[in-house]
């Protein structure tokens, strides 16, 4: 993406920071609705945990 009003799909890998660090996640999915957090965190998979890939939901 080079531009924030992108459309993300599911296998796009995205990287932004969050408090300073660099967060890169790669989309499962993408949801139809705004839903709750729990929900949402089954939508991607943080690449740079310390342990490899894992789903965060």
């Amino acid at each position: 993406m080079k531009k924030p009003h992108f459309q993300v799909r599911a296998g796009d890998t995205i990287s932004f920071t969050r408090n300073r660090e660099l967060v890169t996640v790669e989309m499962v999915d993408v949801g139809t609705r705004r839903g709750p957090a729990p929900e949402a965190q089954s939508l991607y998979i943080d690449l740079l945990e310390s342990d490899g890939p894992q789903p965060t939901g």
